[in-house]
């Protein structure tokens, strides 16, 4: 009976080392071969409103305002 648990333990012991083994190599495989897509351009812009509910945030207010203004989108829109 020891000897059969002890070769059961040996297996259990391959088959995760197999496991852990493959997914290291698909983690380094996924990291050498990514590569930045490129943003596909829209058929149409649509345009937006920025509704700003704000109450004594006079301190960070500015700073809203102006991460909306630099936002790449076309100011006409």
């Amino acid at each position: 009976m020891l000897d059969f648990i002890s070769g059961l333990n040996i297996l259990v012991v391959v088959l995760m080392t197999t496991l852990y083994f493959y997914q290291i190599v698909y983690i380094v495989v996924g990291l050498v071969r990514r590569r930045a897509k490129p943003e596909p351009e829209p058929s149409r812009l649509h345009k937006f409103a920025a509704v700003i509910c704000a109450r004594n945030e006079a301190e960070v207010i500015g700073e809203l305002v102006k991460s909306l203004k630099a936002q790449r989108y076309p100011a006409e829109l």
